[in-house]
């Protein structure tokens, strides 16, 4: 067996195997065996037809083919072994040659990561503040959600709760016959189509209404896209809503608790205050992890973004299935293909494998480690996450393969935690005191403070 190799961008690598005529000539004779017993080739006994009649009655390309189905896998992973190759995915095989028998591996390595200078980040986290101005809008959420849909004997305005009848013809066909449905319109709707809400704008109780809408490009069913559409519309009820004051009695509405709207205007403050944090952190995370990727080399083989995005939409399937939404008539709402909704999860796809990748490095870099009590520690908050499904969860969690991913998720946090600690530490210049000295930033610094 010769083998020739070539490195290729995106951490591949096309190994040329020449294989022997020997390894061929078993090959074929192996494969002889197999297929004598079950083709049955006429004026012949079953299994007793000669090898050359039974290579002529199947063809010799298809007869090659089918020993190289059996060869070629034994033949590539021995050349890999040999050639000392790390590969991270099934190679693609493509037969070259068929004398010599020459055969074309394509092979995905072990990404490449060197990191650059990390610990010379330097990166200070936004601050946040809760301004009165935030805390009062969420009251005036509050208020809004807990006031009850009362009927009036207004014109519609945006926002009010419809109960209607709405039927859609195109070309005469009726697309759209709702009957009694509810819905409330907005400047800001474009369902179902762009336009419609303004249109059911100052009409009354029990008013009928026709108008002709474009339908948009990108609607369910390529076939309506762009078409005009005529509607009928027929409005029963108009309904809005009256929040209730802003007072004491509001405050202990919402939970006994709360004695005072002084009360409750603390807890909004401070649950605003924890919402902000998070998003904050969320975005420091991010900025980190863009400034760790811009000094650092990243060589990763394109099968990486594929398998994210098969977990990405696998992910995206299970949500839909606990809602009772099936995947394929999810793809026929949102007018899409299953090609197209791969190329729509490419960045994200590329976003999870990168910073996956950098922090596995970083975590290598520092040494860092799980032990298996944090495993545990981890299945066990995850499980008792799930309230009664507590002990059926523990045993899914259990599994090999899923302790795993717990194990990679809690490394990944350690490193991200390492990544922040370095990010913010003072840097002590050589020889000064380390209470009197000032703080020294490093380059790449990254001012990001509000």
């Amino acid at each position: 067996m010769k083998v020739t190799t070539e490195r290729l961008p995106d951490s591949r690598m096309v190994l040329n195997i020449e294989v022997d005529e020997e390894e061929v000539e078993r090959s074929l004779q192996q494969t002889y065996g197999k297929l004598v017993q079950r083709v049955k080739i006429p004026g012949f006994r079953q299994g007793k037809a000669p090898r050359a009649i039974l290579q002529s009655y199947l063809g010799k390309d298809a007869f090659l083919d089918e020993a190289l189905d059996e060869l070629a896998p034994t033949v590539i992973k021995r050349a890999i072994e040999e050639q000392k190759i790390d590969a991270v995915d099934a190679p693609e095989v493509e037969v070259v040659e068929r004398g010599p028998v020459v055969l074309k591996a394509t092979v995905s390595l072990k990404p490449t990561i060197e990191l650059g200078d990390y610990k010379a980040i330097r990166l200070k986290r936004e601050k946040v503040k809760v301004t009165p101005e935030q805390v009062e809008n969420t009251l005036d959420e509050l208020r809004y959600r807990r006031a009850p849909w009362e009927p009036v004997e207004r014109p519609v305005a945006f926002n009010d709760l419809l109960t209607m009848d709405v039927e859609g013809r195109v070309d005469g066909k009726t697309v759209i016959n709702e009957k009694g449905s509810s819905y409330s319109p907005s400047l800001e709707s474009s369902y179902p189509v762009p336009g419609f809400a303004q249109q059911l704008e100052k009409m009354r109780k029990d008013e009928v209404k026709e108008f002709s809408l474009t339908l948009p490009e990108g609607y369910p069913g390529e076939e309506l896209a762009g078409k005009q559409c005529r509607f009928r519309v027929a409005v029963h009820e108009i309904k809005e809503k009256n929040p209730p004051p802003l007072d004491d009695d509001f405050a202990r509405s919402i939970n006994d608790e709360y004695e005072t709207l002084a009360m409750l205007r603390e807890k909004v403050t401070s649950d605003l205050k924890d919402h902000l944090e998070a998003e904050a952190d969320s975005r420091y995370e991010d900025q980190l992890i863009e400034t760790l990727k811009s000094g650092a080399r990243i060589e990763a083989p394109p099968v990486l973004r594929e398998r994210e995005i098969d977990h990405l939409i696998m992910d995206e399937a299970r949500a839909l299935a606990a809602r009772g939404v099936r995947f394929e008539n999810y793809l026929k709402a949102v007018g899409k293909t299953g090609d197209q909704l791969r190329e729509d999860f490419k960045e994200a796809a590329d976003k999870r494998v990168t910073t996956s990748l950098l922090l596995d490095k970083l975590a290598e870099a520092e040494g860092l480690k799980v032990e298996a009590q944090e495993i545990e520690d981890e299945i066990e908050t995850m499980a008792n996450a799930s309230g009664e499904r507590a002990a059926e969860v523990r045993d899914q969690l259990q599994k090999e393969e899923v302790r795993s991913s717990v194990e990679h998720t809690i490394l990944m946090r350690k490193a991200l935690s390492a990544l922040k600690e370095n990010a913010t530490r003072k840097v002590v210049p050589a020889g000064a005191s380390s209470e009197a000295a000032p703080v020294v930033e490093e380059k790449r610094e990254v001012q990001n403070e509000t």
